[in-house]
């Protein structure tokens, strides 16, 4: 092997790396998120409430009406109705989560 190419193999490897280690981190978040939540079964949903880690922007908004029917937004708490079992993990594994605890629509 040419001893240019070791360069951009071992960067590209290191790379590789650090993003498996983010992917283990957000799934191992996403499960301590969910602990003790009854996820809904296929074809179901669930109303969450959600309280971010810091105030939402428009980004964090619109990512979040991807997951449900945006109902509510007071200071950092979201409340979103209609959410389903693969939205709901999706969301746990979002790193400016902070908990998710469910809700009863009135």
């Amino acid at each position: 092997m040419s001893r240019a190419w070791l360069r951009p193999i071992v960067a590209t490897a290191v790379l590789v790396i650090c993003l498996l280690c983010y992917e283990i981190w957000s799934w191992q978040l996403g499960r301590a998120r969910l602990v003790g939540l009854k996820l809904p079964g296929p074809g179901h949903t669930i109303n969450i409430e959600i309280t971010l880690q810091f105030t939402p922007e428009a980004f964090n908004i619109q990512r979040l009406q991807a997951a449900g029917r945006l109902v509510k937004i007071a200071d950092r708490q979201v409340w979103l109705e209609g959410v389903s079992r693969d939205q709901l993990v999706d969301l746990a594994q979002l790193y400016w989560i902070g908990h998710i605890r469910p809700w009863r629509a009135s």
